[in-house]
Protein backbone atom coordinates (compact mmCIF):
# COMPACT_ATOMS: atom_id res chain seq x y z
CA UNK A 1 0.00 0.00 0.00
CA UNK A 2 1.18 3.20 -0.96
CA UNK A 3 1.52 6.17 2.02
CA UNK A 4 -0.95 8.16 0.18
CA UNK A 5 -3.81 5.79 0.61
CA UNK A 6 -3.31 6.88 4.53
CA UNK A 7 -3.77 10.40 3.93
CA UNK A 8 -7.14 9.35 1.68
CA UNK A 9 -8.55 7.29 4.78
CA UNK A 10 -7.76 10.20 7.27
CA UNK A 11 -9.03 13.11 4.81
CA UNK A 12 -12.57 10.50 4.61
CA UNK A 13 -12.61 10.50 7.97
CA UNK A 14 -12.25 14.28 8.56
CA UNK A 15 -15.50 14.34 6.62
CA UNK A 16 -17.38 12.75 9.14
CA UNK A 17 -15.22 13.58 12.37
CA UNK A 18 -15.05 17.73 12.04
CA UNK A 19 -17.96 19.40 12.75
CA UNK A 20 -19.26 22.27 10.04
CA UNK A 21 -18.04 25.96 11.57
CA UNK A 22 -22.40 26.38 11.68
CA UNK A 23 -22.37 23.34 14.14
CA UNK A 24 -19.19 25.10 15.81
CA UNK A 25 -17.99 28.15 17.79
CA UNK A 26 -14.55 28.23 18.23
CA UNK A 27 -14.08 29.31 22.30
CA UNK A 28 -10.37 28.86 22.01
CA UNK A 29 -7.60 27.71 19.74
CA UNK A 30 -3.66 27.11 19.72
CA UNK A 31 -3.16 29.49 16.67
CA UNK A 32 -4.22 29.95 13.58
CA UNK A 33 -6.13 26.49 11.83
CA UNK A 34 -3.33 25.22 9.88
CA UNK A 35 -4.42 24.32 5.76
CA UNK A 36 -2.57 20.39 6.39
CA UNK A 37 -5.52 19.21 8.19
CA UNK A 38 -7.68 19.05 5.53
CA UNK A 39 -4.99 18.70 2.87
CA UNK A 40 -2.49 16.07 1.63
CA UNK A 41 0.97 16.11 2.79
CA UNK A 42 3.20 13.87 1.84
CA UNK A 43 5.86 12.29 4.26
CA UNK A 44 2.93 12.88 7.09
CA UNK A 45 0.42 11.10 8.68
CA UNK A 46 -2.33 13.29 10.33
CA UNK A 47 -4.29 12.17 13.59
CA UNK A 48 -7.35 13.58 14.84
CA UNK A 49 -8.34 13.55 18.41
CA UNK A 50 -12.08 14.69 18.99
CA UNK A 51 -14.78 15.38 20.98
CA UNK A 52 -12.67 15.29 24.03
CA UNK A 53 -13.18 15.99 27.38
CA UNK A 54 -9.78 17.34 28.30
CA UNK A 55 -6.89 18.87 25.71
CA UNK A 56 -4.65 15.73 27.23
CA UNK A 57 -7.21 12.78 26.30
CA UNK A 58 -7.82 14.88 22.79
CA UNK A 59 -3.92 14.68 22.61
CA UNK A 60 -3.88 10.76 23.49
CA UNK A 61 -6.31 10.06 20.88
CA UNK A 62 -4.48 11.74 18.21
CA UNK A 63 -1.49 9.50 18.78
CA UNK A 64 -3.56 6.58 18.62
CA UNK A 65 -5.32 7.61 15.21
CA UNK A 66 -2.00 7.57 13.67
CA UNK A 67 -1.07 4.29 14.95
CA UNK A 68 -4.08 2.78 13.77
CA UNK A 69 -3.31 4.22 10.41
CA UNK A 70 -0.24 2.96 10.68
CA UNK A 71 -1.06 -0.74 11.71
CA UNK A 72 -3.81 -0.52 9.06
CA UNK A 73 -1.31 0.30 6.71
CA UNK A 74 0.75 -2.72 7.56
CA UNK A 75 -2.06 -5.11 8.27
CA UNK A 76 -3.22 -4.60 4.86
CA UNK A 77 0.40 -5.84 3.95
CA UNK A 78 1.19 -8.46 5.87
CA UNK A 79 -1.99 -10.41 5.94
CA UNK A 80 -1.07 -13.70 7.49
CA UNK A 81 -0.14 -12.02 11.33
CA UNK A 82 -3.53 -11.11 13.32
CA UNK A 83 -4.16 -6.76 13.22
CA UNK A 84 -4.30 -6.62 17.14
CA UNK A 85 -0.31 -8.03 17.04
CA UNK A 86 0.98 -4.99 15.15
CA UNK A 87 -1.18 -2.97 16.78
CA UNK A 88 0.06 -3.77 20.06
CA UNK A 89 3.71 -3.39 19.14
CA UNK A 90 3.07 -0.04 18.09
CA UNK A 91 1.54 0.90 21.11
CA UNK A 92 4.63 -1.03 23.23
CA UNK A 93 2.08 -2.65 25.11
CA UNK A 94 3.51 -5.76 26.59
CA UNK A 95 0.66 -8.47 26.62
CA UNK A 96 0.99 -12.38 26.57
CA UNK A 97 0.96 -12.31 22.76
CA UNK A 98 3.20 -9.76 22.49
CA UNK A 99 5.50 -11.89 24.46
CA UNK A 100 5.23 -14.95 22.98
CA UNK A 101 5.72 -12.88 19.31
CA UNK A 102 8.84 -11.37 20.88
CA UNK A 103 9.90 -14.45 21.99
CA UNK A 104 9.11 -16.53 19.39
CA UNK A 105 11.12 -13.88 16.41
CA UNK A 106 14.14 -13.09 18.60
CA UNK A 107 16.45 -11.83 16.16
CA UNK A 108 17.28 -8.02 16.22
CA UNK A 109 16.89 -5.84 13.27
CA UNK A 110 17.50 -2.52 12.32
CA UNK A 111 15.00 0.71 12.84
CA UNK A 112 13.38 -1.60 16.22
CA UNK A 113 12.42 2.33 17.09
CA UNK A 114 9.61 1.92 14.42
CA UNK A 115 7.99 -1.07 16.30
CA UNK A 116 8.60 0.08 19.84
CA UNK A 117 5.81 3.06 19.60
CA UNK A 118 4.65 5.74 17.82
CA UNK A 119 5.93 8.86 19.84
CA UNK A 120 4.74 11.84 21.00
CA UNK A 121 8.44 13.65 20.64
CA UNK A 122 8.02 12.94 17.04
CA UNK A 123 5.09 15.32 16.22
CA UNK A 124 5.90 17.85 14.06
CA UNK A 125 3.20 20.24 14.37
CA UNK A 126 -0.40 20.46 15.77
CA UNK A 127 -3.06 22.34 16.23
CA UNK A 128 -6.12 22.34 18.62
CA UNK A 129 -9.32 23.90 19.58
CA UNK A 130 -11.94 24.21 22.31
CA UNK A 131 -15.65 24.28 20.75
CA UNK A 132 -18.97 24.23 21.74
CA UNK A 133 -21.59 22.67 19.52
CA UNK A 134 -24.38 25.11 19.37
CA UNK A 135 -27.13 22.70 18.58
CA UNK A 136 -26.37 20.69 22.02
CA UNK A 137 -24.47 23.32 24.00
CA UNK A 138 -21.63 20.31 24.51
CA UNK A 139 -18.34 22.05 24.76
CA UNK A 140 -14.93 19.62 23.97
CA UNK A 141 -11.65 19.71 22.32
CA UNK A 142 -10.49 18.87 18.84
CA UNK A 143 -6.54 17.85 18.55
CA UNK A 144 -4.80 17.22 15.29
CA UNK A 145 -1.24 16.49 14.89
CA UNK A 146 1.54 16.29 11.50
CA UNK A 147 3.44 12.84 11.93
CA UNK A 148 6.01 12.35 9.68
CA UNK A 149 5.72 9.15 8.28
CA UNK A 150 7.40 8.63 5.01
CA UNK A 151 6.93 5.92 2.49
CA UNK A 152 10.05 4.40 2.66
CA UNK A 153 9.47 4.33 6.67
CA UNK A 154 6.32 2.11 5.89
CA UNK A 155 8.72 0.05 3.49
CA UNK A 156 10.88 -0.82 6.64
CA UNK A 157 8.05 -1.46 8.95
CA UNK A 158 6.66 -3.27 6.46
CA UNK A 159 9.67 -5.81 5.58
CA UNK A 160 10.28 -6.02 9.29
CA UNK A 161 7.37 -7.44 10.03
CA UNK A 162 7.40 -9.62 6.66
CA UNK A 163 10.98 -10.62 7.93
CA UNK A 164 9.41 -11.69 11.75
CA UNK A 165 6.56 -13.32 9.79
CA UNK A 166 9.02 -15.86 7.67
CA UNK A 167 10.81 -16.45 11.28
CA UNK A 168 7.15 -17.62 12.45
CA UNK A 169 6.46 -19.88 9.55
CA UNK A 170 10.07 -21.36 9.89
CA UNK A 171 9.85 -21.87 13.11
CA UNK A 172 6.65 -23.73 12.83
CA UNK A 173 8.18 -25.92 10.72
CA UNK A 174 10.84 -26.71 12.96
CA UNK A 175 8.51 -27.90 15.75
CA UNK A 176 6.16 -29.84 13.71
CA UNK A 177 9.31 -31.97 12.67
CA UNK A 178 10.09 -32.64 16.08
CA UNK A 179 6.74 -34.65 16.59
CA UNK A 180 8.25 -36.78 14.10
CA UNK A 181 11.87 -36.54 15.26
CA UNK A 182 11.62 -36.79 18.76
CA UNK A 183 14.47 -38.29 20.93
CA UNK A 184 13.05 -37.75 24.65
CA UNK A 185 9.76 -36.60 26.18
CA UNK A 186 11.01 -33.24 27.39
CA UNK A 187 11.52 -32.26 23.30
CA UNK A 188 7.97 -32.77 23.06
CA UNK A 189 6.40 -30.91 25.91
CA UNK A 190 8.39 -28.29 24.43
CA UNK A 191 7.21 -28.40 21.32
CA UNK A 192 3.76 -28.58 22.31
CA UNK A 193 4.16 -25.43 24.75
CA UNK A 194 5.71 -23.33 21.58
CA UNK A 195 3.03 -24.40 19.75
CA UNK A 196 0.44 -23.14 21.77
CA UNK A 197 2.14 -19.89 22.18
CA UNK A 198 2.18 -19.74 18.08
CA UNK A 199 -1.24 -19.78 17.51
CA UNK A 200 -3.00 -17.05 18.37
CA UNK A 201 -0.20 -15.10 16.21
CA UNK A 202 -1.88 -16.61 12.91
CA UNK A 203 -5.39 -16.06 10.95
CA UNK A 204 -3.56 -18.13 7.96
CA UNK A 205 -3.21 -22.21 7.47
CA UNK A 206 -0.91 -21.76 10.09
CA UNK A 207 -2.87 -21.51 12.56
CA UNK A 208 -4.57 -24.67 12.04
CA UNK A 209 -1.07 -26.52 11.52
CA UNK A 210 -0.04 -25.34 14.83
CA UNK A 211 -3.03 -27.42 16.08
CA UNK A 212 -3.21 -30.15 15.16
CA UNK A 213 1.05 -30.28 16.18
CA UNK A 214 -0.28 -29.30 19.44
CA UNK A 215 -2.71 -32.59 19.09
CA UNK A 216 0.20 -34.69 17.81
CA UNK A 217 2.23 -33.73 20.61
CA UNK A 218 -0.67 -34.48 23.22
CA UNK A 219 -0.97 -38.26 21.45
CA UNK A 220 2.52 -38.96 21.19
CA UNK A 221 2.76 -37.99 25.39
CA UNK A 222 -0.75 -39.71 26.05
CA UNK A 223 1.01 -42.66 24.25
CA UNK A 224 3.97 -42.97 26.85
CA UNK A 225 4.94 -46.32 28.14
CA UNK A 226 7.16 -48.05 30.57
CA UNK A 227 8.72 -51.64 28.97
CA UNK A 228 10.86 -54.42 30.59
CA UNK A 229 14.68 -54.14 29.17
CA UNK A 230 15.89 -57.16 30.61
CA UNK A 231 15.81 -57.01 34.67
CA UNK A 232 17.22 -59.53 36.99
CA UNK A 233 17.11 -60.39 40.38
CA UNK A 234 19.27 -57.56 41.17
CA UNK A 235 18.79 -55.03 38.65
CA UNK A 236 15.21 -53.13 37.02
CA UNK A 237 16.10 -52.01 33.31
CA UNK A 238 13.42 -50.68 31.89
CA UNK A 239 13.03 -47.72 28.71
CA UNK A 240 10.19 -45.50 27.82
CA UNK A 241 8.34 -46.18 25.04
CA UNK A 242 6.14 -44.50 22.46
CA UNK A 243 5.21 -47.39 20.34
CA UNK A 244 8.49 -49.36 18.70
CA UNK A 245 10.63 -45.70 19.91
CA UNK A 246 12.52 -45.49 22.65
CA UNK A 247 12.77 -41.90 24.69
CA UNK A 248 14.41 -40.73 27.01
CA UNK A 249 12.77 -38.54 30.03
CA UNK A 250 15.05 -36.99 32.27
CA UNK A 251 12.18 -36.46 34.94
CA UNK A 252 12.58 -38.77 38.34
CA UNK A 253 10.09 -41.19 38.94
CA UNK A 254 8.62 -42.59 41.61
CA UNK A 255 10.13 -45.99 42.86
CA UNK A 256 8.03 -47.78 45.40
CA UNK A 257 9.29 -51.28 46.55
CA UNK A 258 7.07 -53.69 49.33
CA UNK A 259 10.35 -55.46 50.49
CA UNK A 260 13.14 -54.38 48.73
CA UNK A 261 15.75 -52.51 49.88
CA UNK A 262 16.74 -49.63 46.53
CA UNK A 263 20.58 -49.38 46.09
CA UNK A 264 20.94 -46.93 43.27
CA UNK A 265 18.95 -45.65 40.74
CA UNK A 266 19.80 -43.71 37.06
CA UNK A 267 17.22 -42.18 35.26
CA UNK A 268 17.68 -40.29 31.80
CA UNK A 269 18.84 -42.24 29.74
CA UNK A 270 17.78 -44.77 26.44
CA UNK A 271 18.18 -47.65 29.18
CA UNK A 272 17.09 -46.44 32.96
CA UNK A 273 18.18 -48.66 35.96
CA UNK A 274 17.09 -49.54 39.28
CA UNK A 275 19.69 -51.56 41.56
CA UNK A 276 18.11 -53.78 44.50
CA UNK A 277 18.26 -56.43 47.07
CA UNK A 278 15.45 -58.51 47.61
CA UNK A 279 17.11 -60.31 50.62
CA UNK A 280 14.46 -59.50 52.91
CA UNK A 281 11.88 -60.27 50.80
CA UNK A 282 10.16 -63.62 51.67
CA UNK A 283 10.07 -66.36 49.14
CA UNK A 284 6.32 -65.57 47.44
CA UNK A 285 3.99 -63.99 44.93
CA UNK A 286 3.73 -60.76 45.63
CA UNK A 287 6.77 -58.64 45.87
CA UNK A 288 7.35 -55.97 43.54
CA UNK A 289 9.14 -52.69 42.24
CA UNK A 290 7.20 -50.07 40.78
CA UNK A 291 7.77 -47.04 38.75
CA UNK A 292 5.61 -44.11 38.54
CA UNK A 293 5.84 -40.63 36.35
CA UNK A 294 3.84 -37.97 35.17
CA UNK A 295 3.90 -37.50 31.78
CA UNK A 296 1.72 -35.14 29.86
CA UNK A 297 -1.99 -35.10 31.48
CA UNK A 298 -2.04 -38.90 32.60
CA UNK A 299 0.29 -41.12 34.60
CA UNK A 300 2.50 -43.40 33.55
CA UNK A 301 3.47 -47.02 35.63
CA UNK A 302 4.43 -50.30 35.67
CA UNK A 303 5.03 -52.58 38.48
CA UNK A 304 7.98 -55.08 37.98
CA UNK A 305 7.23 -58.39 39.81
CA UNK A 306 10.23 -59.88 42.56
CA UNK A 307 8.19 -63.33 42.55
CA UNK A 308 9.93 -66.40 43.48
CA UNK A 309 9.77 -67.45 39.54
CA UNK A 310 11.92 -64.53 38.70
CA UNK A 311 15.11 -65.64 36.56
CA UNK A 312 13.20 -68.92 35.17
CA UNK A 313 12.34 -69.56 31.85
CA UNK A 314 10.48 -72.25 30.03
CA UNK A 315 9.33 -72.14 26.07
CA UNK A 316 6.75 -74.09 24.35
CA UNK A 317 6.75 -74.49 20.97
CA UNK A 318 2.69 -74.17 19.56
CA UNK A 319 1.21 -74.30 16.10
CA UNK A 320 2.38 -74.59 12.67
CA UNK A 321 5.75 -73.32 11.25
CA UNK A 322 5.64 -71.59 8.64
CA UNK A 323 8.57 -71.06 6.88
CA UNK A 324 9.60 -69.20 3.13
CA UNK A 325 12.73 -70.34 1.36
CA UNK A 326 13.04 -67.91 -1.09
CA UNK A 327 12.73 -64.74 1.33
CA UNK A 328 14.74 -66.48 3.77
CA UNK A 329 12.34 -66.50 6.82
CA UNK A 330 10.94 -68.84 9.90
CA UNK A 331 7.72 -67.90 12.02
CA UNK A 332 6.97 -69.33 14.78
CA UNK A 333 4.29 -69.35 17.75
CA UNK A 334 6.17 -69.30 21.21
CA UNK A 335 4.40 -69.54 24.39
CA UNK A 336 6.86 -68.42 27.69
CA UNK A 337 5.42 -69.85 31.14
CA UNK A 338 7.52 -67.07 33.10
CA UNK A 339 7.73 -63.08 32.70
CA UNK A 340 11.63 -63.42 32.79
CA UNK A 341 13.11 -61.76 29.34
CA UNK A 342 14.27 -64.74 27.64
CA UNK A 343 17.03 -64.89 24.54
CA UNK A 344 16.61 -67.41 21.67
CA UNK A 345 20.32 -68.27 20.91
CA UNK A 346 20.10 -70.47 17.95
CA UNK A 347 17.28 -72.43 15.99
CA UNK A 348 17.98 -75.96 13.99
CA UNK A 349 15.27 -77.37 11.77
CA UNK A 350 15.78 -80.79 9.66
CA UNK A 351 14.17 -83.36 6.83
CA UNK A 352 15.93 -85.96 5.28
CA UNK A 353 13.23 -85.90 2.60
CA UNK A 354 13.34 -82.42 1.86
CA UNK A 355 16.84 -82.25 2.17
CA UNK A 356 16.44 -79.46 4.60
CA UNK A 357 19.22 -78.90 7.18
CA UNK A 358 19.37 -75.49 8.63
CA UNK A 359 20.99 -73.88 11.50
CA UNK A 360 21.06 -70.66 12.66
CA UNK A 361 22.75 -68.84 15.44
CA UNK A 362 20.33 -65.69 16.84
CA UNK A 363 19.72 -63.40 19.25
CA UNK A 364 15.74 -62.99 19.49
CA UNK A 365 14.66 -61.64 22.82
CA UNK A 366 10.98 -63.21 23.97
CA UNK A 367 9.63 -59.80 26.49
CA UNK A 368 7.84 -62.52 29.22
CA UNK A 369 5.05 -64.33 29.38
CA UNK A 370 2.54 -65.12 27.19
CA UNK A 371 2.58 -66.17 23.46
CA UNK A 372 4.78 -64.29 20.68
CA UNK A 373 4.79 -64.69 17.24
CA UNK A 374 8.82 -64.52 16.45
CA UNK A 375 9.95 -64.02 12.55
CA UNK A 376 13.85 -65.25 12.44
CA UNK A 377 15.72 -63.82 9.27
CA UNK A 378 18.27 -66.84 7.67
CA UNK A 379 20.02 -67.30 4.60
CA UNK A 380 17.19 -68.03 1.30
CA UNK A 381 17.11 -71.73 0.82
CA UNK A 382 15.76 -74.55 -0.89
CA UNK A 383 13.95 -77.42 -0.54
CA UNK A 384 13.58 -81.12 -2.79
CA UNK A 385 10.62 -81.42 -4.70
CA UNK A 386 7.68 -79.56 -4.80
CA UNK A 387 6.64 -80.37 -1.23
CA UNK A 388 3.90 -77.41 0.05
CA UNK A 389 4.02 -79.17 4.08
CA UNK A 390 6.33 -81.60 6.04
CA UNK A 391 7.12 -82.26 9.14
CA UNK A 392 10.34 -80.90 10.98
CA UNK A 393 12.73 -81.54 13.50
CA UNK A 394 14.98 -79.65 15.27
CA UNK A 395 15.95 -77.78 18.46
CA UNK A 396 15.41 -74.23 19.68
CA UNK A 397 18.22 -73.06 22.11
CA UNK A 398 17.50 -70.22 24.73
CA UNK A 399 18.31 -69.32 28.21
CA UNK A 400 17.05 -66.92 30.28
CA UNK A 401 18.07 -62.80 29.04
CA UNK A 402 21.87 -62.02 30.43
CA UNK A 403 21.77 -64.63 33.31
CA UNK A 404 21.02 -68.42 33.58
CA UNK A 405 21.84 -71.30 31.77
CA UNK A 406 21.49 -72.82 28.41
CA UNK A 407 18.18 -74.36 27.94
CA UNK A 408 16.73 -76.85 24.52
CA UNK A 409 13.47 -76.83 23.49
CA UNK A 410 13.25 -80.34 21.01
CA UNK A 411 11.27 -79.83 17.60
CA UNK A 412 9.69 -83.42 16.95
CA UNK A 413 7.68 -84.02 13.74
CA UNK A 414 6.41 -80.60 14.35
CA UNK A 415 3.83 -79.42 11.08
CA UNK A 416 5.35 -77.23 9.24
CA UNK A 417 4.08 -75.57 5.75
CA UNK A 418 6.23 -73.75 3.00
CA UNK A 419 5.33 -70.02 1.43
CA UNK A 420 6.64 -68.26 -1.38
Amino acid sequence: MKIKSIYIFTILSFAFLIPTSAQEKILDKSGKKPDWITSTQRGYIIGAGTLSSSLETAKDAAITDVRKQITEAIAVQVKSVSESIITQLMNNEETSLTSSFNEATSSQTANRDYITGVAASKIEAYYWEYVRNKSNKNEYYNYYVKYPFSESELDKLVRLFKKKDQELTDLLESLLAVTENYTSVEEIEQCKAQLEKLVPLFIDERKNKAEVGIETCRSLLNSVYIANNGSTSEQIRYTLQIGNKIVKCAKKPQVRANCAEIKNKSYGNEINTINFSAENCYDEPGNYISVHYRIGTKYVDKKFSLDATDGETELKLLGTIRLSPEKGEIVLKITSKYNTPTDITSIELSNETLGLHLYKSITETISGEGTHNITLSVDPFEIQGEYTSAELNGFIEYKAKDKGEQKSLRIYRQKAVFLK
